[in-house]
């Protein structure tokens, strides 16, 4: 969930996701996805950026992978997706169920997906092209989507929201790419809430999900065994990387590198739409240390998102809670953090989603600063954990290039992970370092 609750809870998630990762076997495996790369003949290419229109003829020949008249198989996966479908039905929005795979990409589909429509594994995406000449978007997907491609050797699904979709990607070049379509979401919805369905409704077993504007390094995929351990029936929420900011009154600032920040505080609107005074007003969740919507899944997830995600695009059709109501404008990012401490959640991964792409710099050169990461005084009085999987904030797609180029070739003698000025490569040794993280890796 979200900050350290408390040392003594910390320290006993920090262990569990320690001794999670075993010793023999767990960590071999580990350890081969963390150091290899999948597939290192796979070329770097400039960006594309070109997009096309036809979004909406092909959801109007092509069957939805579910919709509101789907008949849902007895399977845990299935009962769960049909929880999540049933809740959007019922609140009359059907319509923003169906997910639409691209015809020239149904053979990809096809073959990645098993007998039921799953697919097991899969990074997530989504997008809305605006333009159909040098769109940016398109850009930045486009080198997400390679990245993958050669640091990874799972699938990636790309869902386009808007009537735009890239025009240039072929099944031949990206063999494990899904493109989807769907319609977008009524005016006045935020944009940002599309992750949360492509999140739902591309039939993904275990998910980590992308913004356009991220890139992967090796080693992200052994974040999927880890999610799939941690997300279950037990615990059927996602869960998000810690945010570079606390967000929260009892923190005025955070320090990086011994350079003081200042901190941006969350405030609750009320039903005059003015700002409440009051820390944690009568009525709304008591606040935590604030999440960054990144999040990983399983599909016992599913009908927890549904119902959070219902609660903002149908408010007058579901039991949204009269606080959450008064929080307008609001953001995908907002609804998770406001969702997680309305239910008291207590899993947040260590940061994998690393802010900027110019920390990759002090990751190829291992650079040791005497100072801690992204430190407050209430949660993360050491530092924060950073795991050297993803990019994020990578909004120029020719920068991106330039990075990747540099990371393509690989060093396996990089370690990965850095915290308080030192880099490790088996994330135990960080727990003997400090039992008390406050995050799990």
């Amino acid at each position: 969930g979200a900050a350290a609750p408390a040392p003594g809870a910390a320290a006993a998630a920090a262990s569990a996701a320690a001794n999670s990762l075993g010793a023999g076997q767990d960590w071999d495996k580990y350890a081969m996805e963390l150091f290899m790369i999948p597939h290192p003949e796979f070329p770097l290419t400039p960006p594309l950026y070109s997009a096309e229109s036809g979004s909406s003829k092909i959801m109007m020949t092509v069957p939805p992978v579910a919709d509101c008249d789907s008949v849902f198989p007895d399977t845990p996966e299935d009962r769960n997706l049909a929880a999540a479908v049933g809740i959007f039905c019922a609140a009359f929005l059907g319509k923003k169920v169906g997910h639409y795979v691209n015809p020239r990409f149904q053979d990809n589909y096809n073959r990645l997906a098993d007998a039921t429509g799953w697919i097991d594994e899969a990074y997530v995406t989504f997008m809305g092209a605006r333009t159909a000449v040098k769109d940016d978007f398109v850009g930045m997907e486009d080198m997400l989507v390679q990245s993958v491609h050669h640091f990874s050797s799972r699938p990636v699904i790309v869902v386009c929201y808007t009537e735009l979709c890239p025009s240039e990607w072929t099944p031949e070049r990206y063999p494990r790419l899904v493109l989807m379509h769907a319609r977008p979401l009524p005016h006045g919805k935020a944009f940002s809430f599309n992750k949360i369905r492509s999140m739902m409704f591309t039939k993904v077993r275990v998910g980590i999900q992308l913004d356009a504007d991220q890139w992967l390094n090796q080693g992200c995929d052994v974040m999927f065994e880890r999610t799939r351990k941690e997300i279950n029936e037990d615990y059927p929420h996602p869960i998000l990387p810690i945010h570079n900011l606390a967000r929260n009154p009892d923190v005025d600032h955070v320090i990086i590198d011994s350079h003081v920040v200042g901190d941006t505080v969350f405030e609750w609107f009320g039903a005059s739409g003015t700002r409440l005074p009051e820390r944690d007003p009568p009525g709304y969740p008591k606040r935590k240390r604030w999440q960054h919507a990144h999040p990983t899944w399983t599909h016992w997830a599913l009908p927890w998102m549904a119902k959070w995600t219902s609660y903002v695009l149908a408010p007058s059709r579901t039991q949204s809670p009269q606080w959450l109501r008064y929080q307008n404008p609001i953001e995908d990012e907002d609804l998770f953090n406001f969702a997680i401490w309305a239910d008291d959640l207590n899993k947040t991964w260590c940061k994998f989603d690393i802010p900027g792409t110019d920390f990759f710099g002090r990751y190829q050169q291992q650079l040791q600063f005497p100072g801690p990461l992204w430190s407050d005084p209430v949660w993360f009085p050491q530092g924060i954990v950073h795991m050297y999987y993803t990019a994020h904030a990578a909004k120029d797609p020719v920068s991106s290039y330039n990075w990747l180029e540099r990371l393509w070739e690989g060093d396996q003698t990089l370690k990965p992970i850095e915290y308080r000025g030192q880099w490790f490569e088996d994330p135990r040794e960080i727990w003997v370092h400090n039992p008390e993280l406050g995050c799990i890796f």
